[in-house]
C-alpha cells in the first residue's frame, strides 16, 4: 500500500490536488492497518506453533517475543504508507527523523539491559513494539504538517 500510495500522492501533488493527496494517505494507512490486524491476530493465535518451529521443547522466549512484538505490526503498518507519501512529497528527511527516534529508543533500552538491571527480554520486546508505535506517531504528525505545505506548493 505504501508504494502505491506514494505514486498516487506524488501524481496528485504535482497536479495541485492536495485533497487527493490527503485522501490517498488516509486510505493507505487504513488499508495497511486492516492487514496488520489480520497479521497480529494470526501471530497471536499461532505463537505457540510458530515458536515450536524454531526451538526445541517449550517455545519460551520465542513465544513471548511473538506475543510482545506482534502489535508492532500496527506501528509499521502506519509508518510505511506515511513514509512513502512523505517521500513522494519530497520530504524524505521527516520520516528519517522518526526512524532515528525509534532506533535511539531501542538503543537506550539495549544499553540499559544487562544482568541485575531488571531489563528483561520481555522489556526489550516491548521496547521494540513501542519503538514501532513511536515511529508511526511521529510519521503521522509530520505527514499531517507536510500535507498543508504540499497544498501551498
Amino acid at each position: 500500500t505504501g508504494n502505491a500510495a506514494a505514486a498516487i500522492a506524488g501524481q496528485n501533488a504535482g497536479a495541485g490536488h492536495p485533497a487527493r493527496v490527503r485522501r490517498v494517505a488516509v486510505v493507505a494507512i487504513r488499508a495497511a492497518r486492516a492487514w496488520a490486524a489480520v497479521a497480529v491476530v494470526g501471530a497471536e493465535l499461532a505463537a505457540p506453533w510458530l515458536a515450536a518451529r524454531f526451538v526445541e521443547g517449550d517455545g519460551g522466549p520465542a513465544e513471548v517475543y511473538l506475543h510482545r512484538a506482534a502489535p508492532s505490526l500496527f506501528g509499521f503498518a502506519v509508518a510505511l504508507p506515511a513514509t512513502c507519501v512523505l517521500q513522494a512529497l519530497k520530504r524524505p528527511t521527516l520520516p528519517l527523523a522518526a526512524a532515528v527516534a525509534r532506533v535511539l529508543l531501542l538503543g537506550a533500552v539495549a544499553l540499559a539491559a544487562g544482568p541485575g538491571t531488571g531489563v528483561t527480554p520481555e522489556v526489550v520486546f516491548l521496547a521494540f513494539t513501542a519503538g514501532a508505535w513511536l515511529e508511526a506517531a511521529l510519521d503521522v504528525v509530520v505527514l499531517g504538517r507536510a500535507l498543508p505545505a504540499a497544498s501551498a506548493a
